[in-house]
């Protein structure tokens, strides 16, 4: 799932929050079950931004997935009709040629 995420996003931007919400994680779970140590309203701040960040992003390239699978659909049929219309022109020409010869 990584490398196909990869190859959608090669500026590498998905790899790089992938990593930064990974790292936001371990914090928090660190925080979690360590009594002693809590999360500044700074910390948490940017644990939220980051998450929206992150949400914003996963939004987009989901949006982006869905429009090319769409396109891409549109684009298979096309193909699939022109290969049709290729076919039946070349038994006309076919038949053509036969009734001249």
């Amino acid at each position: 799932m990584a490398a196909m995420l990869a190859e959608l996003d090669p500026s590498g931007v998905i790899s790089k929050k992938e990593q930064q919400i990974r790292d936001t994680l371990l914090k928090l779970e660190s925080s979690v079950g360590d009594t002693s140590t809590t999360l500044t309203m700074e910390e948490l701040s940017t644990l939220r931004r980051e998450l929206s960040e992150s949400k914003n992003l996963v939004s987009q390239h989901e949006q982006t997935i869905n429009e090319l699978h769409y396109e891409n659909e549109n684009l298979t049929r096309k193909r699939d009709e022109l290969e049709i219309r290729l076919t039946t022109l070349e038994l006309e020409y076919e038949e053509l040629l036969g009734k001249y010869n």
